[in-house]
């Protein structure tokens, strides 16, 4: 409420007070004034009415003493009807004779006074009563009650006037002080909110430019990252393909698995600033949870086998088939959580347990819970309060031993809270770890999901197919080449995106691999370009980005017939080419196929002189099955294998020592055991 206001409020009702008061005190002083003027007035006709009388007994005096009552009686009759205001006059003598009763027809008994008065003679007295009419006096009374309202009105209006007046200079005074100070305060508050508007303004501003920075930052980044790594994981798949002996095929798989790695370490980075940013979304879809679960045994078993800890997968019964969830997102979860609790125990046990709650409202919802349990290294209770904050490692934790980023945690738990789950963790030092994840609200799918069956098609494109590669990296460029060596399609490079729109005019490919960010001329341009002319408009073009900005990647799959993220994959870019070319499918052999025919190809050329040479030697390296043992065994039948020149034995020989050097021990064994149905 203004100030103002507040003392107007105030002000009227102190004068509504004061007026009430007087108005009230007029009341009395006006009922007062009226009653005693109007008994007044009536005392006064009655005083006139007994001077009357005593007037009316001296003239019927002699009248009296002669005993004519005749002409008493007509004399006050006639005194009567010459009177106006006489209403009535009876005379009577002491004996009760009346001599006159004389009234007139009058109805307002209101406006009538009654005067009695005896009147003495001799022998004789005569009681005279006359009712008089004052109606007169109440219109005079009338006239004054009206004379004094508007007087009493008049007063009270002017004393409001003065005491509204006065109360307004009172109030004046203070209520400008108030004003004043407040006023004084209000322009102090509007300058600190001026300052810190302007302050809020140029912070904005500064995190507004910081944010562009950030993500200029992260775009940059992913691409001049993830355009070498194109170029080290294309070459790490094409390698195998190459004649190389088993220690350099391991160096391959090193150099790939090293490369997902730091390709991993991106990824965390990038997840992190879409979370951060409110850009990444939670896309829900049917999956098969328990398929999903037990991926994981297969996906850390080497590692858990290496290390001697037992891995315990424990999913109770009664959890729903399938769930409605995001896969990619549940699996980078669990992923997170499996790949510490393994890195970070070296003795006992990692356990991964799923459970389910039924909701109480709808049993066509669960709350899904998850625990991976742990008997590692453990955490203390101070790093348990930091240890979900980015970049956080548990104290005296080697980064040498154990790397990561210490984003993991993180990016699981923002997750988690996308989500609208919850993560807790329970730990002791030197006792292991429990994280427990719940997340509410999953509906079960009645939906059956079909499992991804291993692919059992390849390509083989038409001929006199041309495909242009715009890239300036030539690395890159020699990738997409090695993808497509077995393929008999002409391929045509191009640096930049003026040397691709050239070429593209002059040569019309069939497709065109367009890189985006690129000297002279970037792939935008070039699109816009090759898109606008009615010669190369039709021409399919798939963009080949490093890009990892979800903005950019909307712009591209806009412009672009087709899209694919760096590091590309041989068999992603297959699968892309196939939209748009003719091609044919032909059936790949599954693994099953190649082993049975591997296994039919291993029968030594001289059987007799292999059992004779290898029986016991065999037997006896079952009976013990040690990596060293074995690796002996593998290379005296290397020898054997040359000597006697059976290709198939030697290949058979090599495999096996590789297996042994590299401590694959449970292929190695699986291998090894392959000869002793030779031996029966």
């Amino acid at each position: 409420m203004g100030i103002s206001k507040k003392y107007h409020i105030t002000q009227l009702k102190l004068l509504g007070i004061v007026l009430f008061v007087i108005s009230i005190f007029m009341l009395v002083i006006f009922n007062i004034t009226i009653s005693n003027e109007q008994n007044k007035l009536i005392e006064n006709e009655k005083s006139k009415i007994y001077l009357e009388i005593d007037l009316i007994s001296d003239f019927i005096n002699d009248s009296m003493i002669k005993g004519d009552y005749s002409n008493v009686r007509n004399f006050l009759k006639n005194w009567s009807e010459n009177k106006e205001h006489i209403v009535s006059l009876k005379a009577t003598f002491k004996n009760n004779f009346t001599l006159l009763d004389h009234q007139k027809a009058y109805m307002k008994e209101s406006d009538l006074i009654s005067v009695e008065k005896k009147m003495d003679f001799v022998n004789n007295y005569l009681n005279i009563s006359i009712t008089k009419d004052i109606s007169h006096i109440n219109t005079m009374i009338s006239s004054l009650k009206q004379n004094m309202t508007f007087v009493s009105i008049f007063i009270v209006l002017s004393l409001g006037t003065l005491l509204w007046y006065i109360l307004s200079k009172v109030a004046i005074a203070p209520m400008n002080e108030e004003i004043e100070s407040q006023t004084n305060e209000l322009k102090r508050v509007n300058n600190s909110l001026e300052v810190a508007k302007n302050n809020a303004w140029e912070a904005a501003k500064l995190a507004q430019r910081a944010n562009k920075a950030k993500s200029e930052f992260l775009a940059n980044m992913s691409h001049e990252i993830r355009t070498p790594m194109n170029a080290i994981l294309g070459f790490s798949e094409l390698l195998p393909n190459s004649p190389l002996d088993e220690k350099q095929k391991n160096y391959v798989d090193g150099i790939k698995v090293a490369a997902k790695n730091l390709l991993n370490i991106i990824n965390d980075i990038l997840d992190l600033s879409k979370i951060e940013s409110g850009k990444m979304d939670i896309n829900v879809e049917p999956v098969d949870i328990k398929t999903l679960i037990k991926e994981f045994e297969t996906i850390f078993s080497f590692e858990l086998e290496k290390k001697g800890i037992e891995f315990i997968i424990d999913i109770d019964e009664k959890l729903p088939s399938t769930l409605l969830i995001d896969e990619t997102r549940l699996r980078q979860i669990i992923f997170n959580l499996m790949g510490n609790a393994v890195k970070f125990t070296h003795k006992g046990y990692v356990e991964l347990k799923v459970y389910s709650d039924l909701s109480k409202q709808d049993e066509s919802m669960i709350e899904l819970i998850i625990e991976v349990k742990d008997s590692g290294i453990g955490i203390g209770n101070e790093q348990q309060k930091s240890i979900f904050e980015p970049f956080i490692q548990q104290d005296g934790q080697s980064t040498r031993q154990y790397g990561g980023t210490g984003l993991g945690l993180t990016i699981t738990k923002k997750l988690i809270e996308l989500m609208s789950g919850k993560i807790s963790l329970e730990s002791q030092i030197d006792k292991g770890s429990t994280f427990k994840i719940s997340i509410p609200s999953i509906a079960v799918s009645s939906f059956e999901i079909k499992q991804n069956k291993q692919k059992e098609y390849e390509y083989s494109f038409d001929q006199n197919i041309t495909i242009l590669i715009v890239e300036d990296v030539i690395t890159n460029r020699e990738v997409v080449k090695g993808y497509l060596e077995d393929q008999n399609i002409s391929i045509i490079e191009a640096e930049n995106g003026k040397e691709g729109v050239d070429l593209a005019i002059a040569l019309h490919p069939n497709l065109i691999f367009m890189d985006i960010q690129m000297p002279v001329m970037d792939g935008y341009q070039a699109i816009d370009i090759l898109k606008f002319n009615p010669e190369t408009k039709n021409i399919p073009i798939v963009a080949l980005t490093a890009s990892a900005m979800s903005s950019d990647e909307d712009k591209i799959k806009t412009l672009c017939d087709g899209y694919l993220r760096k590091p590309v994959y041989k068999e992603q870019l297959l699968d892309e080419m196939a939209k748009f070319l003719k091609h044919k499918k032909r059936k790949i052999k599954t693994k099953k196929e190649k082993q049975i025919k591997k296994d039919s190809t291993l029968i030594p050329k001289d059987m007799e002189i292999f059992k004779s040479s290898f029986k016991d030697s065999f037997f006896d390296t079952k009976e013990l099955l040690t990596n060293n043992e074995v690796k002996s065994f593998a290379q005296d039948l290397l020898i054997f294998s040359q000597e006697y020149k059976d290709k198939e034995l030697e290949n058979y020989a090599k495999e096996l020592i590789s297996l042994a050097e590299s401590f694959k021990l449970d292929s190695m064994e699986r291998e090894f055991l392959k000869l002793e149905k030779l031996f029966d």
